[in-house]
């Protein structure tokens, strides 16, 4: 709410933000929580306090601090700060100050507009606190004419830590490319099918649709056809479940089974076989600024070699 310029800020309105900062900042809950508590990150030491009782210096010091981390992972610019401590001493009164921002009127700053903005972009991350890594690969380079697969689990060891992972901007990307072999028609069309749509990038939207069955509707998967010809029935798709129990804290498991399939369905009346270098790429995206998210374990079930 507004505050007037040297009006007290009261307890509820303290304890408001510093919830909304420890629900981003720490465990939270759902699609809230970055798990800092869980990280080499100095957790704010952030309590609500009483009726009555005194927000010190440190405790401001300490809520800027955390307000800044938030900002700064996020990419969030804040349109007004909590002022600076620099002329405070033990005893003195925190008041409401006066803000240059035009949104408000004359003499009034609202207090809790920049943790509303924290919590409003809790799901972004700036880019250059975001790392991209080659996790795992699967290969085939003899022929096939019918179906090959790539199944894979990733364990995040808990539900909370796959929330963190995704809360603070993780992605699990699924790609496939083919090369050389032929220069036949039926390459040609498996080439088209990879390159018009790239990689799937499996995010916090997806890991909280999750079920315990697969499912390749969006945001947790998606199905590619080439649409066109003798080879209108060719496919590839990549579909999802949750493998575990959904857990506590609002989380959707801690593993995740992942199919890459292509399905050769083409019907024409002579035979033909995709050749070349068949390749499966799992990358992950993950949090490597403030909040550095561990790298879940990646490991392949069905490999590209096992399908026909």
């Amino acid at each position: 709410m507004p505050h007037q310029p040297g009006e007290d800020i009261t307890i509820a309105s303290y304890n408001d933000i510093v919830t909304s900062i420890n629900n981003i900042f720490g465990t939270g809950n759902g699609d809230s929580g970055y798990g800092g508590n869980s990280l080499n990150v100095t957790l704010p030491n952030l309590v609500t306090k009483t009726a009555g009782s005194i927000i010190t210096n440190e405790d401001w010091l300490v809520l800027r601090d955390a307000q800044f981390d938030l900002a700064a992972h996020q990419g969030t610019t804040l349109p007004d700060a909590l002022p600076d401590i620099t002329n405070m001493e033990d005893a003195d009164t925190i008041q409401a100050f006066e803000s240059p921002d035009v949104g408000l009127d004359p003499g009034q700053i609202d207090s809790v507009a920049n943790f509303n903005l924290l919590v409003a972009n809790r799901g972004v991350v700036s880019p250059g606190n975001v790392a991209v890594a080659t996790t795992l690969t699967s290969v085939r380079s003899t022929s096939w004419s019918s179906f090959i697969e790539h199944e894979l689990i990733v364990d995040f060891g808990s539900a909370d830590n796959a929330r963190f992972f995704f809360n603070t901007g993780g992605e699990i990307r699924i790609d496939a490319d083919r090369a050389g072999g032929s220069a036949t028609a039926q390459n040609a069309n498996w080439d088209s099918i990879l390159a018009s749509v790239g990689a799937l990038n499996f995010g916090g939207n997806g890991y909280f649709a999750l079920t315990s069955a697969f499912s390749a509707l969006p945001p947790v998967g998606r199905t590619v056809t080439s649409g066109y010809g003798y080879y209108g029935a060719n496919s590839w798709t990549i579909s999802a479940k949750r493998d575990d129990a959904a857990g506590s804290n609002g989380g959707n498991g801690s593993i995740i089974r992942f199919k890459s399939s292509f399905l050769d369905g083409h019907t024409n009346v002579f035979f033909d076989q995709v050749d070349g270098t068949f390749t499966s790429t799992i990358e992950e995206r993950r949090s490597t600024g403030i909040f550095v998210r561990p790298t879940p374990t990646f490991t392949t079930i069905i490999p590209l070699t096992s399908g026909n």
